[in-house]
């Protein structure tokens, strides 16, 4: 199941409809009317849509032919945990987030994942523990549709750290987050980054 965020509201590309579970308002759509513009115009038109369902016999073959209608970028990032299970996050834009950004050209995921971090937070390069679930997102660009994947992995930033936003990446915070707050922390997020974090065993 691949689950694409359009304006917050999840597209859902899948093989089995009946597999997609939770009680969300979900609109089933052929898979003609998987496109960017059809989607727009669907949730544009009915405000109650939590979730569209587009289901096919090969979800591979769906996703990749939905996959070929964006420009695709590659991104990663960090789920970043301290020594006292403090959770790393920053505020960008008034939005709390965890640190990420765009994979450069030649550069392996996880070294964008750890360089990221470092850059966002100003701590020196943390470890990675595991790989996590990767989230997809669409928004508009000059014009253009993008698809930006972002591969996500469990770090651990051993010792004390001194934490310092990037501000040219519009970054106004950075903190250890208590995870006895991490209600609060959701409540201010985006749908995909909410999506993670309810994947996590935090």
């Amino acid at each position: 199941m691949y689950k694409v965020f359009f304006n917050e509201v999840p597209v859902i590309i899948t093989s089995n409809r009946n597999k997609v579970s939770g009680n969300k308002r979900s609109k089933i759509i052929d898979l003609k009317d998987c496109n960017p513009d059809g989607i727009f115009d669907l949730l544009s038109e009915k405000k109650t849509i939590d979730a569209l369902v587009c289901s096919g016999s090969d979800q591979q073959e769906n996703f990749e032919t939905f996959k070929k209608q964006f420009i695709f970028i590659e991104a990663a990032g960090g789920v970043v945990f301290n020594a006292q299970n403090q959770l790393l996050v920053i505020k960008r834009l008034g939005k709390w987030d965890l640190p990420k950004g765009k994979r450069e050209k030649g550069e392996s995921i996880e070294d964008c994942a750890v360089r990221e971090v470092s850059e966002e937070c100003g701590i020196p390069e943390p470890a990675i523990m595991e790989k996590l679930p990767e989230t997809y997102h669409v928004y508009k660009l000059k014009g253009k549709y993008v698809l930006k994947c972002t591969y996500w992995f469990k770090m651990k930033s051993e010792g004390i750290q001194r934490l310092k936003p990037q501000t040219e990446e519009d970054i106004s915070e950075v903190k250890w987050m208590e995870l006895n707050d991490i209600q609060y922390f959701k409540s201010n997020t985006y749908a995909s980054i909410g999506d993670l974090i309810n994947a996590i065993d935090l």
